[in-house]
């Protein structure tokens, strides 16, 4: 295929995809607060231009850097998933922990999903405010109990979706990731969030 051709093909294809600026009109379009004591998406602004994309399916649009990647609808809804290397997901599996950030609605309210879990020690937990909606951010660290290797540090949004369901925002510190800018992204990624 002509290379001249591959963008617009891209480009095509984002947007059948729901990404690239579905629901949004620009970088903070419809921005939400967080409230809490802490600086929130610090230093995030790193990797220039934004994108925004939708997840019709569970309700939300996000802006995200402009030089990373969501996923396609092939294995999970559409604005699932986000790293800045391409995205390939297995079928029939679990969502590899190595991926940046990873968005997903839990069917159950949000007072259960914010309890204590025995896979997992709470190492810090902040009361937000994130699309107008109750919200807790906490850091937790693996008891070797679950998937994840003990140790193994998540940086975690649970969101109140409204309607009994919790919008769920989280990155891992496993290796080969860089922990500390995926949560400065996932930070302002959780300040632009838009629930419908």
């Amino acid at each position: 295929m002509d290379r001249r051709l591959l963008l617009p093909v891209a480009l095509s294809a984002l947007l059948a995809a729901g990404c690239g600026g579905g629901g949004t009109s620009g970088p903070g379009a419809g921005t939400a607060d967080i409230d809490s004591g802490a600086t929130v998406g610090a230093d995030a602004g790193e990797a220039g231009a934004e994108q925004s994309c939708e997840n019709p399916v569970d309700g939300w649009a996000v802006t995200f850097p402009g030089d990373w990647y969501t996923n396609t609808t092939e294995v999970l809804d559409a604005c699932s998933v986000f790293d800045p290397q391409p995205i390939t997901l297995p079928e029939a599996s679990e969502i590899p922990a190595d991926l940046a950030i990873v968005i997903r609605r839990e069917e159950r309210p949000f007072a259960d999903a914010t309890s204590e879990d025995p896979a997992e020690e709470r190492v810090s937990s902040e009361e937000a405010t994130v699309a107008g909606r109750p919200a807790l951010r906490v850091e937790v660290r693996a008891t070797g109990q679950g998937l994840l290797d003990a140790g193994t540090v998540t940086y975690r949004y649970y969101v109140d979706g409204g309607d009994g369901s919790t919008i769920v925002a989280q990155t891992h510190d496993v290796e080969g990731t860089d922990f500390e800018r995926n949560r400065r992204v996932l930070d302002d990624m959780m300040e632009s969030l838009e629930l419908f």
